[in-house]
């Protein structure tokens, strides 16, 4: 498998925890970007969309993650800078809207993928965490053209979620500073 190390970190507050995520993908951004904004690519490792997939500031979105009406998301675009950068705010389910970052950066021949999810609910840390790793591998998948098997993907995602979990900890360890909790 071509995925590199994951970088988390949490940081934020408490109440308003973010969750940081870098990848490096040996691809560059124009073929990142694609894969971000691309309705056939987005549904073959991200989910399905009920129309256009978002591309400009102001697009709403929403999207089945797989489990029918129980999965579904909304969001609108409020950055979007081709091959560099796109924002959107999320809603899953009846949680409080958060948002969501992508950026990407030229790293050597390939590209740095850094995503942040700040959260409305401290409650869905390690949830998001886990959901996102597994998210970033289905990615790669795209990229490379790979079929990873479901059973592997779940254990990434168990595993992000336990890795998320410790640094939800650590952090509850230091009264509560969010700030500078990171793992690989």
């Amino acid at each position: 498998m071509t995925l590199s190390t994951i970088t988390r970190i949490l940081h934020g507050t408490p109440d308003q925890p973010t969750l940081s995520f870098a990848r490096d993908y040996a691809f560059s951004p124009a073929d990142l970007w694609s894969a971000l904004t691309d309705a056939t690519r987005l549904s073959r490792w991200f989910g399905h969309f009920d129309g256009p997939a978002p591309q400009r500031v102001g697009d709403t979105f929403v999207v089945d993650l797989g489990g029918g009406d129980a999965d579904r998301a909304t969001g609108t675009v409020t950055t979007c800078e081709p091959e560099h950068s796109l924002s959107y705010g999320w809603q899953w389910q009846d949680e409080r809207p958060s948002q969501v970052q992508v950026t990407l950066e030229p790293n050597g021949a390939g590209t740095r993928l850094r995503l942040r999810h700040t959260l409305a609910e401290p409650d869905h840390v390690v949830g998001y965490g886990g959901g996102w790793e597994q998210m970033l591998m289905a990615l790669d998948d795209e990229l490379t053209g790979t079929t990873t098997t479901q059973s592997t993907h779940e254990a990434v995602e168990q595993e992000g979620n336990r890795a998320w979990g410790a640094l939800l900890s650590e952090a509850g360890q230091r009264d509560g500073a969010v700030d500078g909790a990171q793992g690989t």
